[in-house]
């Protein structure tokens, strides 16, 4: 069994930007160091730029862990090791949350899942490009507070709890695509949304 030191050993680790655990240990690893469970992520690999932790999920597939610096003008794009471009398929919960500075989130082709709370409080972000996004967890773009616009592409298929909550200048009429099927609870809450074509949806919360 894994040993993690009580509540409290994180003491005077005021500068921590990520911790990197085995997976069967991220939750346990989490619940002891609270203050830093947005900042726990499974063991991973970096990739040339030296810019994104990176772990492979699949024979040909990738997925981003955690962004160490940079704008990522494309989120998934042109990442490699040895020389080999990565298949992106994914970005992992809060990958994106702490160092991520571009006013505009654009998707590559290959990334279909995106995992909770990536863009969570960002004062930046203005616009939104799913492409190709089939999955956004919950409170992905939480309190986004100058986001205006989002396209939402047209592969989705389901929008998770709170996803686009408090972003209060989101105002636009949201024209969801045939392939979704779930909204969580809360996810336009706080917004200035009047009207949401729903699409192929199935399942609100």
């Amino acid at each position: 069994a894994a040993s993690v030191p009580p509540n409290g050993a994180s003491d005077g680790m005021s500068n921590v930007l990520a911790i990197f655990v085995d997976e069967p240990y991220i939750d346990l690893y989490k619940n002891t160091y609270t203050r830093f469970n947005t900042r726990i992520y499974p063991v991973s690999v970096m990739d040339e730029t030296k810019d994104h932790f990176v772990r492979n999920i699949g024979r040909d597939e990738w997925e981003i862990t955690y962004l160490i610096r940079g704008d990522d003008p494309i989120i998934g794009d042109d990442i490699t090791i040895d020389g080999q471009i990565l298949n992106i398929t994914s970005v992992y919960s809060n990958a994106y949350r702490h160092n991520y500075s571009n006013t505009n989130v654009v998707f590559d082709d290959s990334v279909v899942n995106v995992g909770d709370g990536n863009f969570y409080g960002n004062s930046k972000i203005v616009s939104v490009d799913l492409n190709n996004v089939k999955t956004l967890g919950s409170e992905v773009f939480y309190k986004c507070t100058v986001l205006s616009s989002v396209d939402f592409g047209n592969q989705l298929e389901s929008i998770g709890n709170s996803t686009f909550a408090s972003c209060g200048t989101l105002r636009q009429e949201i024209i969801l695509p045939s392939t979704m099927d779930r909204i969580g609870a809360r996810a336009f809450y706080g917004t200035q949304i009047t009207k949401v074509h729903t699409g192929g949806t199935t399942t609100i919360d």
